[in-house]
């Protein structure tokens, strides 16, 4: 934890006394796996909370495909090794279980999240030609020449997402704590709702409670732990994000990345009237962002109404 507070990583690689890749700890790791079960954070020892023998890529591939294999597994890193001259046979930039090299070396670690925000002026790019395909459908539509049903084809079929579309898929439950819940409380709920982050509720003036703050996997390892504060007393009010940024729902899925990306942070709660209505975060808008890119590239507007 303390070697992620200097570097401000929320992820280290583990090699073996050879040097080879041996696993990966992540701050998702040391949150769900020891603060939220209660483990002693004295006594135990990465080996107990890493992922062991982590799906790897080599060096010498493609961005791309490295890319491919951390949204097709869900990966938010992605360890990068080199292997020797004898198991060049190995596929550059494939995915590879890290025990399959029997000589490697690590070269670095790879986050979804710098891969993603590199290309953000090309999602742009796509984003706004769809969006002039739908503005010309619409003109046909106000001269007579296409149906209301036809112009609603192409705008379901080219118009950016936004996030009402990604809350309506996560259900209802929303990672929610109060002011005075505890370090420990917040992990164990992100654990129970599958999130990397917890919204914190302060009460407001009416009935319903306000956001007052976000608290995430990161600021457990850098704010508490690395800090030498106990997770089972302290509260989240003193180490969490008072006052996030936050958008409601009508935002696009395009616009919700270019916000992580100005604001440097990897979520976004979603309000309504102050109310918090949702949680959203990187990987869930990158993961609908190709969706939407793949579902735009298999459809081909012309062929509307013919």
């Amino acid at each position: 934890a303390q070697l992620m507070a200097a570097k401000r990583a929320d992820a280290v690689l583990v090699v073996n006394e050879d040097g080879q890749l041996s696993g990966i700890l992540t701050d998702k790791d040391i949150a769900f796996r020891v603060v939220a079960e209660g483990l002693d954070l004295r006594s135990t020892t990465v080996s107990q909370c890493m992922t062991r023998n982590p799906v790897a890529v080599l060096d010498k591939g493609p961005r791309n495909e490295a890319l491919s294999v951390m949204v097709s597994r869900r990966f938010r890193h992605l360890p990068v090794i080199s292997a020797d001259e004898e198991e060049n046979n190995l596929e550059g930039g494939s995915e590879i279980d890290s025990t399959t090299a029997t000589s490697t070396n690590v070269v670095g670690l790879l986050d979804i999240t710098k891969c993603v925000f590199d290309r953000l002026d090309d999602l742009e790019k796509k984003v706004l030609e769809d969006a002039n395909i739908v503005a010309a459908m619409e003109a046909l539509e106000r001269r007579g020449h296409l149906d209301t049903e036809q112009v609603g084809i192409v705008r379901s079929q080219h118009g950016c997402p936004d996030l009402h579309s990604i809350l309506m898929k996560q259900g209802a439950e929303v990672p929610e704590v109060t002011v005075k819940s505890t370090v420990r409380d917040a992990a164990r709920v992100m654990k129970a709702c599958h999130q990397t982050a917890a919204l914190v509720l302060s009460a407001g003036n009416g009935l319903e409670d306000k956001l007052g703050g976000i608290f995430t996997t990161k600021d457990i390892v850098l704010r508490v732990i690395a800090a030498g504060l106990d997770p089972a007393v302290t509260s989240v009010v003193r180490v969490m994000t008072p006052h996030p940024d936050s958008v409601d729902a009508s935002t696009s899925i395009l616009d919700a990345l270019k916000k992580l990306h100005i604001g440097h942070y990897l979520h976004l709660p979603v309000v309504e009237d102050d109310t918090p209505v949702g949680l959203v975060d990187v990987m869930t808008l990158t993961l609908s962002m190709l969706d939407y890119l793949v579902r735009c590239q298999f459809c081909v507007p012309s062929k509307v109404g013919s």
